[in-house]
């Protein structure tokens, strides 16, 4: 297995070389896609702000018991997008900033299920949509679709150039 710290520069292209990243985390990545939004504020995780867009990192860790009082975590939803808006309408979210895992990319890794993640970002869209009748989501809603799509395409990429050359 290959264990190192790798970076993104400007188009998420993976980097050794610390210098030539422009994102030194997943988090600095977020950030730069959420300029209307500072992660240390107080409305880091409040259900307003979540709607607009996923923004939280994909590394968290929560109470089970408020896992299981939002009702539990749907696997055909996509990413964490859904468990987040659950847990926001009823508890405050924190922003810690330290890196707490690494991230293993592996053959497997779900991201790389196009149909999959097909499905998942769909119903993702219907559930925004009933969540937030106000037709300015569901072009937001659309515009998420695609970009996930596009990510898809991108990590696909990615992985087969690293794998296969």
């Amino acid at each position: 297995s290959d264990n190192r710290r790798v970076y993104w520069d400007q188009d998420r292209n993976n980097v050794d070389d610390i210098s030539q990243a422009v994102y030194k985390t997943f988090v600095d990545f977020l950030q730069s896609r959420r300029k209307d939004f500072n992660f240390k504020s107080k409305k880091f995780g409040d259900l307003p702000t979540l709607l607009k867009g996923n923004y939280i990192p994909n590394g968290k860790m929560f109470r089970k018991s408020a896992l299981l009082e939002v009702g539990g975590y749907r696997e055909n939803t996509v990413e964490d997008w859904y468990i987040n808006i659950q847990l926001a309408r009823k508890f405050k979210l924190k922003y810690i900033d330290k890196p707490l895992f690494c991230y293993r990319w592996h053959s497997n890794n779900t991201i790389k299920n196009r149909a999959y993640m097909k499905k998942r970002a769909k119903n993702m869209k219907k559930f925004i949509a009933s969540a937030n009748p106000d037709k300015s989501y569901i072009s937001r809603i659309k515009r998420l679709f695609h970009r996930i799509i596009r990510k898809l395409d991108i990590t696909k990429r990615l992985y087969q150039s690293r794998h296969n050359g």
